[in-house]
């Protein structure tokens, strides 16, 4: 599988757009930035004309996200900025951009879809039909698809404003964009030491799909602590946006030792559990989750908080990720919180 990091994108525009709608549906898993993005999602909600948080609630819904769904048609090859984003969504006819909004796979679109697309206008059966027959959508979101199908062209042209609202009013400063490379290192040396198994700790992928060519990874500020990752098997590709909370949260290698630190990570009496099950036994996450009864999201959480303050050992073994911890570790752990409070 070929892995390459997008290092700019206008992704991050449709992202910050999805954001800005469920917040409150997200922040339970940010960290550092979760006080930044609270704030940008308040200022920029006042901000926001009427009809604009229309259109965000009809293209960002938790349930449908119509706008995340340009992603694979546009972005699997290239890696548009947000104003070359909106000039191709310009150049898109309204009935191409509701087949990339409605479509249940990702086969490129062609003349003749287009033409079945643009009939709906006319024949509120069909596309009645048409909307109800797709698996991927809630019932609110089948009711969405049918009043864009009904007005085609109002629904690309309400897209195209939001867009331009967002370019202009919602993205961050350039200041704060500067986490987005210090994730990109992070990333890669994680990867570096240990493989295609950090990969699938980070995004929560119980084993590697052996048919997947291809994996585009761009790392957010807007998804903080979460991570999107959308499968394109039509092109045996896989696109994964991860929030730079999410980086930082998982993140395995050895950072410099704190009592603070340690005492925090070794507080949770899941830690305590964790630790109970590695000590001299070499475990992958899933026997972990299996041995302990956890939730696979909270030990891949406490694995990492643990591989970071120097407690547990993690290792690659034919491609896995296994963990393991030492009494040494321990007694250099106690060590250290013992200096620092002696000074």
């Amino acid at each position: 599988m070929n892995i390459s990091i997008v290092k700019e994108s206008g992704i991050e525009l449709l992202v910050s757009l999805f954001r800005l709608n469920n917040h409150e549906r997200m922040i339970h898993n940010d960290r550092k930035s979760s006080d930044f993005l609270s704030d940008w999602v308040s200022k920029s909600r006042l901000s926001m004309p009427a009809v604009c948080r229309e259109w965000l609630e009809r293209f960002f819904s938790w349930e449908a996200f119509f706008g995340l769904k340009v992603v694979p048609f546009l972005f699997l090859e290239d890696s548009p900025s947000s104003s070359d984003l909106l000039g191709l969504i310009k150049r898109t006819s309204p009935e191409r951009l509701l087949h990339m909004f409605l479509s249940s796979d990702f086969k490129e679109p062609d003349e003749l879809g287009d033409k079945i697309i643009e009939s709906f206008e006319r024949d509120e059966k069909a596309a009645l039909e048409f909307a109800f027959s797709n698996p991927t959508l809630t019932n609110m979101g089948k009711c969405e698809a049918i009043e864009m199908l009904k007005n085609q062209s109002t629904t690309r042209d309400s897209f195209v404003k939001l867009l331009e609202f967002g370019s202009e009013n919602l993205l961050p400063s350039p200041d704060f964009t500067l986490s987005i490379p210090h994730s990109s290192k992070l990333f890669e040396d994680n990867f570096n030491h240990f493989g295609r198994g950090f990969l699938r700790f980070l995004l929560d992928l119980d084993a590697p799909d052996t048919s997947v060519k291809e994996m585009r990874l761009l790392f957010s500020l807007f998804l903080g602590g979460s991570s999107i990752t959308i499968e394109v098997p039509e092109k045996d590709s896989i696109i994964s946006v991860v929030g730079t909370d999410r980086i930082s949260d998982r993140s395995l290698m050895i950072e410099k030792h704190d009592a603070a630190g340690i005492m925090s990570t070794m507080a949770k009496r899941e830690s305590i559990e964790i630790l109970r099950k590695v000590l001299h036994s070499g475990q992958t996450l899933s026997s972990i989750v299996d041995l302990s009864c956890l939730h696979r999201h909270k030990a891949v959480e406490i694995l990492a908080g643990l591989s970071r303050e120097g407690l547990v050992i993690p290792e690659t073994h034919g491609g896995e990720l296994t963990f393991r911890s030492e009494m040494k570790l321990l007694d250099e752990a106690l060590e250290e919180i013992r200096k620092q409070i002696l000074g």
